[in-house]
This record gives structure tokens, C-alpha cells and sequence, in this order.
């Protein structure tokens, strides 16, 4: 059966999908082309959904019978149980969802949903649904490739084939370009890392990073020779840790210190980097890296660009050409990669190229419940709320329940973030009952506003739902 790290990634990334379909039940444009379908009463987001899924995993054994193994085949009966039943996700024992798959009545399930919509086509219907409403259809396109991929990975490795229909979910995740900001200091980095709540072995390790090249600067300037060090970094840890965060920072202090021309970061994962076909991953790796010279480039998760038991995968491909540039354009760029502890110990093992050309490692760890509890107030100031000291008591309850429960994919602040939208609805709700309304009941949050501590500390852990 699928190894429990491996499941509970999965199991994370279902979180996202049934969360975006809560979204998209709610949107105004996909109600509206819904409403065109004679049986629209009887759809949803889900169903629609469970339906593309269907058609992506049979036609992923269509192109490979090796996709339909075990690992495979649990893992869709997992997103198609997810989908039907909003509850099922919530159970924090893997063993439960292990013994239900193994049960009689999981084969029946699948095929009730199979047959809920009729013709099979290659073509997502839900994005089809969702053609006036851009961003929502990017999001749910790039959470059905993640899922569809992971289920390929099952088998050790994705080949041609499945990069190929992996191509018709999303050609590639958009790469994100955050630009140098203007104006900036030195001092205005510093001090922008120095208001991060918690990080503290973090912002230590920067500093010292920060010292050495300045002292390499100061030893040029007197004509001594630089002590030659790597710039690329490894970041590993939890996700919701603010690496992306850092590696902001990092850039900007590379400028100021003279080691990067332009500053800016270039964000990008492995559907930007690789493609379908044979040779088409270079050209993409080559433009994703000519566009991050004079600054830095992050991968994340990137581990996946070597997944385990890979013979025949294009992310090798991409890593080649990774490795060749930054020995050719050696001090015009800088790397950062990121994603999980064990397996970005695993993906630097894996190819001595790697090895040798990172040496900094930033290991980033789970925030405390006082920490997590801070950037709660931190996001209250910033939107003008008052938290009464009854809510923040029971906030305080709840992330440290959470911590005593939580595992490597405990969203950290992501999810604090998805936690203050939630309670900015309950409050609310709360409010549109109200006889009087003015600033000081539009800024308090009192301790009605947080849900219950159980339900609350459940939603922590396995992804915070917008339903």
C-alpha cells in the first residue's frame, strides 16, 4: 500500500481539490452556465469533477497499463471518496482510509460514479464550465495535473506518455516573477526579515550569510583575494514556512551586496520546467533560467524533477540542463530549491552534481502555537480587527491542539491565513443580524467568531475548507 508520506501528500492535495470545488459551487459565472443543463439540480462541482477525474485515469491505462497498479488505483477511489462524501477526508488515522479502500463496497462506489455522466472524453468538462471565470479555472486545472501526477508516479517514474496527457490537463503552471522592488536598501531587506514572526534559526543562518559576503566585499576592496563560496541554496521543511518568503529576501540582499545584478526571484515547479516530448524540456529550462539571470531562481518541490525508481522522466532531462548553466553562467544567477526535508535529502543524494554545486542549507521548521498565534494577530492589525481575549484564548487552544497532532504537511501560516478568512466570515454572519452596525462592531472579533476547537483543530490539519 502507498507509503504514508507519500499519502499524506496526496491526501493534501485532495484537500485543495474538494476546497476549490466548494468555491466553484459558489461562483456567480458557473451557476449561471449550470443553470443551461437540464438535470443542473442534480450537479455540481464535485460530481463534475469526479467525472474528469475518471476520464484522465482511464485514459492514463489506456496509454500505460502500468499506471493501473495498487498505489494507482487506491489513490483514485481516494479523490472519488473525497469528492462524495465532504466528511471522509477529515479521519486523521491512514489506516482507516487503508481498511474502507480494502472493504467490498469501495468498488461499487467507483463504478457508480463512472457511470454518473456517460460518454467518456478527453476533454475537461470542468473546464469547459468555467470559461469566464479565469483564475478559478487555472487553479482547479493545476490541482487536477498535481493529483493526476502523483497517481502516475505511482509506478516509480512518468514517461512520454504521461507527459503527454498530463499536457492536455495544463500545458504548464504559469512561472511567477516577483521584480526587485524599487527603491530598496540593504537595511530595508534586514529589516524586512527582521519583522518575520519566528524563523529564528532562519534569519540567524541569513545574517551570517549576509556577513561573510560582506566581509568578501571589504577584502576585494583592500585587494585580497575573495574566499570563493556557493550562493545556491537547499531549503527544506514543512510547507507554510515562509521559504518563499526568505528567498525574497535573499534576493534582494544578493543585489545589495553586489553578488546579483537585478535582484528579482523567478518562482517556478516542475510543470514549468518540463515537457511532453523529447527535447522540449531543454528549450523550456533554458527560458525559465535566461529569465532569472541578475537574479534568483526558486524551484519548489524540487524533488519531483528526480522522482524515486525514474528511468525514463523528462525532469532528468531538465536537471542536465540546470546543472550546465549554473557551471556556464557560474555568478549571474543564483538557485534556490526547495520542498520536504526527507525528500530534498534524497533528491541532493541523488546526482552528484547537485551535491557539489549546493552547500547551503536552511532547514526550516514547524512554527510554534505562539508563533502561529502571532501572524493570527499579525493579519488582525493588518485588516483594522480588534480580537477580543476570549478569542484569542480559544485561537490559542486550538494551535496548540494542533501542534500536538500535527504532521510533516501541517500547513504552518498557510493554513492560519485560510483560519482568519474563516473567522472574518463568521464574524460576518454574525453581524448582518445586527440592529447596529458601525466601526467598532465591524472591527471586533469575539470569541463566537472562532468555530469549535475540535472541528477547528481537525480543519488545521487536514487543510482548512471554504464550504
Amino acid at each position: 500500500m502507498l507509503e504514508e508520506s507519500k499519502f499524506l501528500k496526496f491526501k493534501s492535495e485532495c484537500h485543495n481539490l474538494l476546497n476549490l470545488c466548494g468555491e466553484i459551487n459558489n461562483n456567480g459565472s458557473f451557476k449561471s452556465t449550470l443553470s443551461n443543463f437540464q438535470n443542473a439540480s442534480q450537479l455540481s462541482a464535485e460530481k463534475i469533477v469526479a467525472q474528469d477525474i475518471t476520464n484522465l485515469f482511464q485514459a492514463t491505462i489506456a496509454s500505460d497499463s502500468s499506471n493501473l497498479n495498487v498505489n494507482a488505483k487506491f489513490c483514485f477511489w481516494f479523490t472519488l471518496e473525497t469528492l462524495r462524501n465532504h466528511n471522509f477526508i477529515y479521519n486523521n488515522d491512514s489506516n482507516y482510509f487503508f481498511q474502507t479502500y480494502n472493504s467490498p463496497n469501495h468498488q461499487k462506489r467507483v463504478e457508480e460514479w463512472k457511470s454518473s455522466f456517460g460518454k467518456i472524453s478527453n476533454i475537461l468538462i470542468i473546464a469547459g464550465l468555467l470559461k469566464d471565470a479565469p483564475e478559478l479555472k487555472l487553479r482547479i486545472e493545476n490541482t487536477l495535473q498535481n493529483i493526476l501526477t502523483q497517481m502516475m508516479l505511482c509506478k516509480g517514474f512518468l514517461n512520454d506518455k504521461d507527459e503527454s496527457i498530463l499536457k492536455t490537463v495544463k500545458v504548464a503552471r504559469d512561472i511567477k516573477h516577483q521584480s526587485a522592488i524599487n527603491n530598496d536598501t540593504l537595511e530595508l531587506a534586514l529589516k524586512d526579515l527582521d519583522a518575520l514572526i519566528g524563523l529564528n534559526n532562519v534569519k540567524l543562518m541569513v545574517k551570517e550569510l549576509k556577513n561573510f559576503l560582506e566581509i568578501q566585499q571589504l577584502r576585494e576592496k583592500e585587494k585580497l583575494p575573495r574566499v570563493s563560496s556557493s550562493l545556491h541554496s537547499v531549503f527544506s521543511g514543512p510547507p507554510g514556512t515562509g521559504k518563499t518568503t526568505i528567498a525574497r529576501i535573499i534576493a534582494r540582499i544578493y543585489k545589495h551586496l553586489g553578488y546579483l545584478e537585478k535582484g528579482h526571484l523567478v518562482e517556478v515547479d516542475r510543470s514549468a520546467v518540463v515537457a511532453a516530448y523529447v527535447g522540449q524540456t531543454a528549450i523550456k529550462m533554458n527560458e525559465v533560467i535566461d529569465s532569472a539571470i541578475g537574479g534568483v531562481l526558486f524551484i519548489d518541490e524540487a524533488y519531483s524533477l528526480a522522482p524515486s525508481g525514474s528511468m525514463n522522466d523528462y525532469g532528468k532531462e531538465a536537471l542536465e540542463v540546470l546543472l550546465k548553466r549554473m557551471e556556464d553562467d557560474r555568478d549571474k544567477f543564483v538557485v534556490i530549491v526547495a520542498g520536504y526535508s526527507d525528500e530534498m535529502k534524497i533528491f541532493i543524494d541523488s546526482n552528484p552534481g547537485l551535491k557539489s554545486r549546493f552547500n547551503q542549507y536552511i532547514s526550516f521548521q514547524h512554527y510554534k502555537p505562539a508563533e502561529l498565534l502571532e501572524i493570527f494577530k499579525s493579519l488582525c492589525k493588518k485588516y483594522s480587527f480588534s480580537l477580543a481575549l476570549d478569542a484569542e484564548s480559544k485561537l490559542s487552544d486550538i494551535f496548540e491542539m494542533a501542534d500536538e497532532k500535527k504532521q510533516e504537511n501541517y500547513g504552518n501560516a498557510r493554513e492560519v491565513r485560510n483560519l482568519f478568512e474563516l473567522v472574518v466570515r463568521q464574524q460576518a454572519n454574525r453581524l448582518v443580524s445586527c440592529k447596529e452596525i458601525n466601526s467598532i462592531t465591524l472591527s471586533a472579533i469575539d470569541e463566537t467568531d472562532i468555530p469549535d476547537v475540535k472541528l477547528t483543530v481537525d480543519l488545521l490539519l487536514n487543510g482548512m475548507t471554504s464550504n
